[in-house]
């Protein structure tokens, strides 16, 4: 994905923090999400009261934080509707819907 957004001009190496918090965020939530289905949504207090199992808490927020990067990056629908980017020569600025639609057709 790095490549495809620095092609794009999307990724510069300004943004390697933010993309590398993305990836890391990303991370989080598949390992999470694997817990859950290892081990399931619902777990047992020692009581034996029910709750909620803690990786559910983990992969939402984790979820909810890959998204607002998503958004940062252009990688949601609405985002990139809203994404320009120049050639970084001064050029004329492109919408990211037609870099990627040409990048398709290219």
């Amino acid at each position: 994905m790095a490549t495809q957004l620095h092609d794009l001009g999307l990724l510069t190496t300004v943004d390697l923090n933010a993309f590398a918090m993305y990836c890391e965020t990303v991370s989080v939530w598949v390992e999470a999400t694997k817990a859950l289905a290892r081990t399931g949504l619902v777990g047992k207090t020692t009581n034996g009261n029910l709750i909620h199992n803690p990786y559910l808490s983990i992969a939402n927020r984790a979820k909810r934080d890959a998204l607002r990067f998503m958004q940062e990056f252009g990688l949601t629908p609405s985002s990139r509707s809203r994404i320009s980017v120049s050639d970084g020569g001064g050029r004329a600025e492109k919408d990211l819907a037609d870099l990627l639609f040409e990048g398709v057709n290219g």
